[in-house]
């Protein structure tokens, strides 16, 4: 072999082999970049357009669904993809099993509509939109459609919808899955609910509409993460339908109520709703955690904290409330009763309990007046307007001021000591009463338990306690005494109950308007039951109810909480043990038996006649829940879910149901729902 053929072959190699090296570079490349290949290829034809993946769902704390993605899909032909032997040979067919899945159009009208697109070559013939995966499966066995996308003809391209089955119950907390502006739980969790987006090559025809082609590029999209809400979605339909019903009986402006569990702070019912134009209660905004409120008497407990803390008073302490009339400075203060004369010389427990802000007032004045911002600091120290960090978007700030502030004067300070010139958030009123039904633990309110990838475990919320102790043991024992107390014999006493023991404090706040106090107002009742063992803490506020029907907190917003005390009750028997009541057997029988329409043998007790201590309580049994006042869809979902067949007459709102709340009911039982 000649030099010149050695040299020859050599180039002829490094040629073939730098040829082979750079189409597998140019190979590589286009694996990883194929999008961006072809649409420079085709600029103005094929595009990779983005799919949406499918959003995480969201549960609640029992595994019942509270918004969902569901896929519809839109079904369209191109009439110049069959062969004539496969399209005149069955468009008939067709025509017919679309009429009768669809039942839209006649089978005569749709053959026409397939003959005229296949008479004027089109290749975008939209057939229907907002179909199932079911019904799409069934349309892909249709004659024609069945030979697929590549002989048959058939396009189709998916949309996803965001549901919410239960309706607009917990909206606000949920939220709405839209891609702005939204809320709840769907705007805070999002980066962990929507997902990473897939990719599929479309190709431009007709009436600038896109078509799907097959690819070895497409990407598909990943599915979020599921969200378990600490939402008990039977305890919220309890709480919004006992909310809702105060809020028409009093023609309120809007209402908030809260349900949190006392040992882990988690949120087991939430709703806030507001009446619209058309007199209707809907969720508009989440005063829970976005509003801030002057909370009134409610904070009384807060100050008879401080003070008994601050050793400026004890049990023993007495307070001369006169005549219900007292001048702080400039200013006038009045209680409740003044016109009756007043309550005279009130102990402390009573002070509580009949809610006399003279005498939580003179008492604070006393004991801070030389330095009220050491007020403001224990108010502070003991958490009422700390900051939660709540796993929602949207917590206001809240308003302490302290002797420094443009506004203050010398009757700030007896002011705040019942609620007044102080802002905090329901949601953070509700955990300071929670952390003296907590023993003094102060633990962070949640509303997200885990999140899931599939079926791997992500995150799983630990309890967080903010304070550990938000003052001494003793201290504890007389707030929680003094807090039964108004509900045996105070303010409160119209919501004792023999069997559903609670404690809490009423509130009744003049609104502030135009640089004074208006004569509407702001009722509350915030508590915890059961009173000795709390296992559940609930706050209700109703605002702006109307005064010439009622506007005290026991009269409008202590029912909604014992409405929502004792359904729970009803359905997780939380009895509570040594209490007067239960002294004698044959009495506790016959409550028992009251309570649970003689079906005391659902759950098994065990006791000492002594102690009477109930050693597991539980029953099992189906009752009929309340539909009043719900919308036709939501009503029937209920209803369904519980096991009964519905039957409806009317549109609207539920005005009546033919089954009494709270019976017993067989499987598959027929209850009718009357609508207005």
């Amino acid at each position: 072999m000649t030099e010149k053929k050695k040299i020859f072959y050599r180039v002829m190699f490094i040629s073939i082999l730098i040829v082979f090296i750079a189409n597998i570079i140019i190979l590589r490349i286009i694996s990883i970049q194929g999008d961006s290949e072809l649409e420079n290829i085709y600029p103005s034809t094929i595009k990779f357009k983005e799919i949406p993946p499918q959003r995480g769902n969201i549960f609640d704390i029992n595994g019942d669904l509270l918004a969902t993605s569901v896929p519809f899909f839109t079904i369209a032909f191109d009439s110049t993809v069959p062969n004539d032997s496969l399209f005149f040979k069955n468009y008939k067919d067709l025509a017919r099993d679309l009429s009768e899945l669809l039942a839209d159009k006649t089978s005569y009208d749709y053959e026409k509509l397939l003959l005229e697109a296949r008479e004027n070559k089109k290749k975008y013939l939209k057939i229907k939109s907002g179909l199932s995966y079911s019904e799409l499966k069934q349309i892909k066995s249709f004659p024609i459609f069945s030979s697929g996308r590549f002989k048959g003809g058939l396009i189709y391209s998916r949309n996803i919808e965001r549901i919410r089955p239960f309706g607009k119950l917990c909206e606000r907390v949920i939220g709405y899955g839209r891609n702005n502006k939204d809320v709840g739980i769907e705007k805070s969790y999002d980066n962990f609910l929507k997902g990473i987006p897939g990719k599929q090559m479309m190709q431009k025809i007709n009436n600038g509409i896109w078509k799907p082609i097959s690819n070895k590029y497409d990407i598909e999209p990943k599915i979020g993460y599921d969200i378990f809400s600490t939402i008990d979605i039977r305890f919220q339909d309890i709480a919004h339908r006992a909310l809702i019903k105060t809020l028409k009986k009093y023609n309120a402006e809007s209402g908030v109520i809260i349900v949190m569990e006392v040992k882990s702070g988690a949120i087991k019912a939430m709703s806030s709703l507001n009446k619209s134009s058309f007199n209707i209660y809907k969720e508009y905004y989440n005063h829970a955690i976005g509003s801030n409120y002057e909370p009134g008497s409610t904070f009384k407990l807060a100050s008879l904290l401080i003070a008994l803390e601050n050793k400026i008073v004890d049990t023993l302490s007495k307070v001369d409330t006169g005549n219900g009339r007292y001048k702080f400075y400039d200013r006038y203060m009045y209680d409740s009763n003044y016109k009756q004369g007043g309550h005279g010389v009130l102990s402390l427990s009573d002070i509580f309990k009949l809610s006399s802000n003279i005498g939580v007032s003179k008492i604070i004045n006393e004991g801070f007046k030389d330095d009220p911002d050491l007020f403001v600091n224990e108010l502070k120290k003991i958490g009422v307007n700390i900051n939660l960090n709540f796993d929602l978007i949207g917590q206001e700030v809240s308003y302490l001021k302290n002797s420094s502030h443009s506004t203050w004067s010398k009757v700030s300070l007896p002011w705040m000591a019942f609620g007044y010139e102080i802002q905090i958030s329901p949601l953070q009123l509700l955990t300071f009463y929670n952390s003296i039904a907590n023993d003094g633990n102060m633990v962070q309110p949640y509303i997200v338990q885990k999140i899931q990838n599939g079926q791997k475990l992500e995150y799983e919320k630990q309890k967080n306690v903010l304070i550990s102790q938000i003052c001494s043991k003793e201290t504890l024992k007389v707030l929680k005494n003094f807090l039964i107390e108004v509900v045996e014999d105070g303010t409160a006493s119209n919501i004792f109950s023999e069997v559903n023991s609670c404690a809490g404090k009423t509130g009744t706040t003049k609104i502030a308007k135009d640089g004074s106090y208006s004569n509407e107002y702001r009722s509350s009742f915030v508590g915890f039951f059961p009173a000795e063992s709390p296992k559940y803490s609930c706050m209700v506020l109703v605002n702006k109810p109307d005064v010439n029907i009622g506007f005290y907190g026991n009269v409008v917003a202590a029912p909604v909480f014992a409405e929502v005390r004792d359904l729970l009750f009803s359905r997780e028997i939380i009895l509570p043990s040594n209490r007067k009541v239960f002294k004698d057997k044959k009495l506790f029988f016959q409550i028992i038996n009251k309570l649970l329409k003689n079906k005391n043998n659902d759950f098994i007790n065990e006791f000492n006649i002594e102690n009477f201590n109930i050693v597991k309580s539980k029953i099992n049994e189906k009752n009929i829940p309340s539909v009043i006042g719900m919308n036709k869809m939501d009503a029937i979902y209920i209803l369904e879910n519980s096991g009964l067949t519905v039957k409806s007459n009317g549109n609207g709102i539920v005005e009546s149901q033919s089954l009494s709340v709270g019976d017993n009911f067989n499987l598959n039982d027929t209850i009718m729902i009357t609508l207005i």
